[in-house]
């Protein structure tokens, strides 16, 4: 495992909050003063650090000064005033808390809590005030939710509005698969061929009916030229699609036969073979696995043939990881992961994972956590996306929300307050 990985990641999660604590800030030169609460210039430059070293860590260029150093006393004056806030409601965050919210960061990436608090102690940042840090964002946390719960409310109508508009930015990308049988007809037909033509065609939908394959049919029955393909049109966009079935594609589901539609050429009786929508199919896997870490001293590899050996041999997966894997939140649930979705797991897990057949065991994977055995349990597909696309569309437009009027009222927030931003005399 990369310490700085798991220290990056944590830290992002708690974002980026270093506040300093009693014995930490001698007294030095105050830059802000919040609501009678002094920044001083040791608060900001430990902020600034702790922000230049993510920043250089994911290779992006430092912002230029003044600018920069300004934003991150803007950052601390803005969670100044929320903690001042959340004091003054009476918000507390109790030490279970602080602690559920630990076993849950190690949990994400992949440690039990005491291999996590031990990182975190041998990359240099004083556990005590790690676990401050993360009650601060806590609390602040709470202080929004709580102060934005009536603001943050999106309605089934727009839910709807989005999922349409969501449809009508996608639709440039479905495609239609149509079956098409034509009964021609001559260019001044007398009533005795109109006729004839419409009990063909009467005959025809009496024989889809009973089950009679569309595409035999056409190839019988049909005069247009792709009636040796079975009457197959192939896959087109809405805009290459013959005019006169425009506006019936779109309203057609797979296999439902259309009525039957009359012009110049004759009788047209299409029917929908197929609809690609562009995406791929959402599949959620369900996995297990075992976790091993790579551990200075020991024999990794020999460790995971033993237990590839044991797997060969018939023993029992949820048995082999409750006494071999070191994901120890898993380990006690036999392995268990459970169903995930595309972009929730570690890339190499989940590229592995979704290569396997139901029931497949993978050799194992490395990833930063450590080596994989993976067992795919299952695997299920949503039905048309209509599942997730309503849950993340309803997400987003709740985010969305909470960030507009987050941005509201940190701004009213400040305009109430007695913020004096000391400068160089």
């Amino acid at each position: 495992m990369d310490t700085k990985t798991v220290l990056a990641t944590a830290m992002l999660w708690i974002a980026s909050l270093t506040t300093a604590y009693g014995e930490l800030v001698p007294l030095n030169k105050i830059v802000a003063v919040v609501d009678q609460e002094v920044i001083t210039q040791q608060m900001l430059d430990a902020r600034r650090e702790n922000i230049v070293k993510r920043i250089e860590e994911s290779g992006q260029p430092t912002p230029p000064e003044p600018e920069f150093t300004n934003q991150i006393l803007d950052l601390l004056i803005t969670e100044t005033l929320q903690l001042q806030m959340a004091e003054s409601q009476g918000i507390f965050v109790s030490e279970l808390q602080v602690d559920e919210a630990i076993e849950n960061l190690a949990q994400q990436n992949g440690l039990s809590t005491d291999e996590f608090i031990s990182m975190v102690n041998d990359s240099g940042y004083a556990y005590r005030y790690f676990r401050e840090n993360i009650r601060d964002e806590i609390t602040i946390r709470q202080l929004q939710q709580r102060s934005l719960a009536n603001s943050i409310y999106v309605s089934p109508g727009e839910i709807k509005q989005a999922q349409q508009q969501y449809e009508l930015n996608r639709a440039q990308n479905v495609s239609y698969r149509l079956g098409h049988i034509l009964i021609a007809l001559p260019a001044n037909p007398t009533a005795q061929q109109v006729q004839a033509a419409e009990e063909k065609v009467a005959m025809i939908n009496r024989a889809l009916e009973e089950g009679e394959s569309f595409q035999s049919l056409a190839i019988q029955y049909s005069n247009a030229g792709t009636n040796m393909q079975g009457g197959d049109l192939g896959f087109r966009r809405l805009n290459e699609i013959p005019t006169l079935f425009q506006e019936i594609t779109p309203n057609l589901n797979t296999g439902e036969i259309a009525e039957p539609i009359r012009n110049s050429s004759g009788y047209h009786i299409v029917t929908m073979l197929e609809i690609n929508d562009g995406l791929p199919d959402l599949k959620e896997i369900k996995t297990r696995h075992i976790l091993i870490r790579d551990v200075n001293g020991r024999n990794t590899q020999s460790l995971l043939a033993e237990i590839n050996n044991l797997i060969q041999q018939g023993e029992d997966f949820g048995s082999l990881a409750r006494l071999y894997s070191e994901d120890t939140a898993s380990a006690a649930q036999d392995g268990e992961i459970g169903w995930t979705m595309p972009g929730n797991l570690v890339p190499e897990y989940e590229l592995a994972a979704y290569s396997l057949d139901v029931g497949e065991i993978s050799p194992p994977v490395k990833s930063d956590f450590g080596w994989h055995i993976i067992l795919l349990e299952d695997v299920r597909i949503l039905d048309n996306h209509k599942d997730f696309l309503e849950q993340q569309l309803a997400t987003q437009l709740r985010e969305l929300r909470f960030q507009e009027e987050l941005q509201t009222w940190l701004v009213q927030l400040k305009d109430q307050a007695t913020i004096e931003i000391k400068t160089d005399s």
